[in-house]
């Protein structure tokens, strides 16, 4: 990897993240899954998928949970739309007490590249949270799901003429494929990670930066 201060775009997902918000999500997924009347018997698989493939849409995992089930095609879909209007209130409200990962209103404040947000999260829902938390004008845009992770991330290397001095600091295998697909580097912050032995596996393997803080990037990995 570059020096870190030679990137010109960088990129940050949400949870984990920006926000110390990974294990809040989770539990307000089971929360809504519970007061949607999914089937109980099925709960305890939807969460792991869940955990596992953290930082995709929730659109994208609740069409996962939904399928597993038997329904008919129209109790299916009124589902989905009950747990995704749930889960949506419920992160509202918990965006409202997450807190700023450690360090990070430091490090943003320190840089000169241009900044982006590229994150599974619903993106309005999203603009209003870094809004209220008074930290959208840090950042250039604030992408988010029903678009992909990785279609999120072709936009903006489109937007920067397809530059090659990009990188995307992550946390969950959605952060990583959106930066092998792209084509840029990779940066894995560890601290909040819900999968952390696997994502250090897989960034070893491609020999991408591993930090446990934002400290280390400040002081020049």
């Amino acid at each position: 990897m570059q020096s870190f201060y030679d990137y010109d775009v960088i990129i940050f997902d949400c949870d984990g993240v920006i926000l110390d918000s990974n294990n809040l999500k989770i539990k307000a997924m089971e929360a809504a899954l519970l007061k949607s009347n999914f089937p109980k018997n099925k709960i305890k698989k939807s969460i792991k998928f869940f955990n596992d493939n953290f930082g995709m849409s929730r659109f994208y995992h609740v069409d996962y949970f939904v399928k597993s089930i038997e329904e008919n095609l129209l109790s299916k879909e009124h589902l989905k739309e009950k747990i995704l209007e749930n889960y949506s209130l419920a992160c509202v409200s918990l965006y409202k007490t997450s807190n700023f990962t450690e360090g990070f209103v430091e490090f943003v404040d320190s840089l000169n590249a241009k900044l982006y947000v590229a994150s599974g999260s619903e993106q309005e829902e999203l603009r209003k949270v870094f809004k209220d938390k008074r930290i959208d004008s840090k950042f250039h845009n604030i992408l988010g799901s029903p678009a992909s992770k990785s279609q999120n991330v072709s936009r903006i290397l489109s937007e920067n003429n397809n530059k090659k001095n990009i990188v995307l600091i992550g946390d969950a295998m959605s952060d990583f494929e959106a930066a092998t697909k792209n084509n840029i580097d990779f940066i894995f912050y560890s601290p909040y990670s819900n999968i952390k032995d696997k994502m250090i596996r897989l960034s070893k393997s491609k020999k991408f930066t591993v930090i446990n803080s934002y400290a280390e990037l400040l002081n020049g990995i």
